[in-house]
């Protein structure tokens, strides 16, 4: 998920995930990677698949091996002194990729 903004100095950036079972922003998770780096950072869910951080805590999520408990919204801010407008995104699962094979 791209999130682009032009500034003089690198902006720290915070991304959120707020489950589709959730309705209220009290169920916002921050998933930001524990150590402030630029390098590439990855998160293992549960339930298998993976939150990749490019360029750290300054760029863009990547979703890797999706499924039905990865529905919800992702949003961004960045931490900047002028509080910008969250970016959010909304990702919805139709169901699990299945396919069948007959010998």
């Amino acid at each position: 998920m791209p999130w682009v903004v032009e500034s003089y100095q690198s902006l720290r950036v915070q991304w959120y995930w707020q489950p589709a079972s959730s309705s209220s922003s009290r169920g916002r998770v921050p998933l930001n990677p524990s150590v402030s780096t630029e390098e590439k950072a990855v998160i293992t869910r549960p339930w298998g698949s993976r939150i990749e951080f490019v360029q750290g805590a300054y760029g863009n999520l990547r979703l890797i091996n999706v499924s039905i408990d990865d529905a919800g919204q992702y949003s961004c801010e960045a931490a900047y002194p002028a509080r910008l407008p969250p970016v959010v995104y909304t990702l919805k699962i139709r169901g699990e990729l299945f396919v069948p094979i007959y010998k």
